[in-house]
């Protein structure tokens, strides 16, 4: 990544494609995989097993991508860290899925994986090259942010996800019953849960942003496997109290609406919007005590990664 300071103190941000290639730590752990799958909240040592802690995305001096294989007494950890400007998560899966297919076999150097990466570029019309930042680069937020020292992994199963699914169509407006999926229903209970427990004031409004991809959403929509990023965040917002009374189905149908919403029209006002009062907020922007962050998605395929050592049998997150 470069940055280009221009003489009226604003500044420009791009990718230098200059094939230094990416970051590959090899690291032992006295550690099992007992002593991470068994605590109720996930140990500090997990963190370590990742890198570029805190590294912003515009640090020229970091690669874009780094891997760390850690072994373990019984078993591997592999922590991959990529920076969300070359690529979004959909992009980064299909990445790991290429990877551990040609560590089984599947592919090499002289033959194909079954799903190459599309790599021709896609921009909406009107899109500005450089994109030229109204503010100096050190007016950015680049204040470390670190994350609550308790993280709890929490399971839900099919048959309680098929519950609270039927739960929230039965008492969600009937014009959107129909379209109310499972992610959406154990969303709205979370969220729920949540503003319940922080026993926020009835008055107080509190959201969940959502990480949408916009690949099924343009028009004409963008490849399967094009590789790169492209996704939108989306906000509900409601009053605390009014959520709690309400209950699952109207928080679910304040999901799917917002979710419904960004269509090819809404992708093209975010950028309109976007664009002309750029924002790069910060973790400590994004992350307070009325909201909640939904990242990843149920959709990509993450338990197929076999590098040739057996499928994995869990994943786990690093910080930022």
């Amino acid at each position: 990544m470069t940055i280009t300071q221009h003489e009226d103190a604003i500044f420009s941000a791009y990718i230098n494609c200059n094939s230094a290639g990416a970051e590959l730590i090899h690291a032992e752990a006295d550690v099992t995989l007992a002593d991470i799958l068994e605590p109720t909240y996930v140990p500090q040592i997990v963190y370590s097993f990742f890198t570029m802690d805190n590294v912003l995305n515009y640090d020229a001096s970091k690669p874009l991508l780094s891997i760390k294989v850690t072994e373990l007494i019984d078993g591997l950890f592999i922590g991959c860290s990529i920076n969300h400007a070359v690529c979004d998560a959909t992009s980064f899966w299909h990445f790991m899925n290429s990877w551990s297919e040609i560590c089984r076999g599947g592919g090499g150097l002289t033959s194909q994986i079954s799903q190459p990466p599309i790599f021709k570029r896609r921009f909406l019309d009107g899109t500005e090259f450089m994109i030229r930042f109204p503010f100096p680069v050190h007016e950015l937020n680049t204040k470390p942010y670190y994350p609550p020292p308790l993280e709890e992994i929490i399971h839900f199963s099919p048959e309680t996800i098929a519950k609270l699914k039927a739960k929230a169509i039965s008492m969600s407006p009937e014009i959107n019953a129909h379209k109310i999926s499972s992610l959406q229903a154990v969303l709205a209970h979370i969220w729920i849960a949540v503003t319940r427990a922080r026993r926020l004031d009835p008055n107080e409004e509190t959201s969940v942003q959502i990480a949408i991809g916009n690949r099924p959403r343009m028009n004409p929509p963008l490849p399967e496997f094009y590789f790169g990023s492209s996704l939108t965040t989306g906000t509900a917002t409601a009053k605390a109290g009014q959520l709690v009374d309400k209950g699952l189905g109207w928080g679910a149908s304040l999901l799917n609406q917002v979710i419904a919403s960004y269509n090819v029209q809404g992708i093209q006002r975010y950028r309109e919007t976007w664009f002309k009062k750029p924002d790069l907020p910060s973790a400590h922007d994004l992350i307070s005590t009325t909201n909640l962050r939904v990242g990843s998605s149920p959709r990509f395929n993450v338990y197929v990664n076999d590098f040739g050592w057996g499928r994995p049998l869990v994943m786990r997150s690093g910080r930022m």
